[in-house]
């Protein structure tokens, strides 16, 4: 989480606070001031892939972070929560969650291969996926 901070607020200086619980996880579509409860369905394979994002593309990771693209309303949607509800769907539509309906994933609990799987669809989605042209 504290990695997923330094990606998402790179402010000189800022530090997250030591429980990481703050309002400032809302700006990028958590929500509430624990991140970690958000995790619920795609679990640690959520963070990893919100992760990879950040540290792959991080100019892609900035634009959907402080919605740069587009009008405002056309990029109003929680991007996080976004991350995770993919990561789950994918892994879902693969066969690789674990653990029955509603599990979630969990460490590596089911994942096995799939997490480059993931990644791999991932990249394949955000390649192809059309970009707004800029104002």
């Amino acid at each position: 989480m504290r990695e997923l901070w330094a990606a998402s607020f790179p402010e000189p200086g800022e530090d997250p606070p030591s429980d990481l619980r703050t309002p400032r996880w809302k700006e990028m579509g958590w929500q509430g001031v624990d991140p970690a409860t958000d995790f619920r369905a795609g679990g640690f394979l959520a963070l990893e892939n919100l992760l990879y994002l950040s540290r792959r593309h991080p100019a892609v990771w900035r634009e959907l972070r402080h919605k740069t693209r587009g009008k405002r309303s056309d990029w109003e949607y929680p991007f996080a929560i976004a991350g995770v509800n993919i990561t789950f769907a994918l892994a879902q539509m693969l066969g690789v969650a674990g653990g029955g309906e509603g599990a979630g994933l969990t460490g590596n609990e089911g994942v096995g291969g799939g997490v480059a799987l993931l990644q791999r669809a991932e990249a394949a989605l955000a390649a192809a996926a059309p970009h707004p042209p800029r104002p």
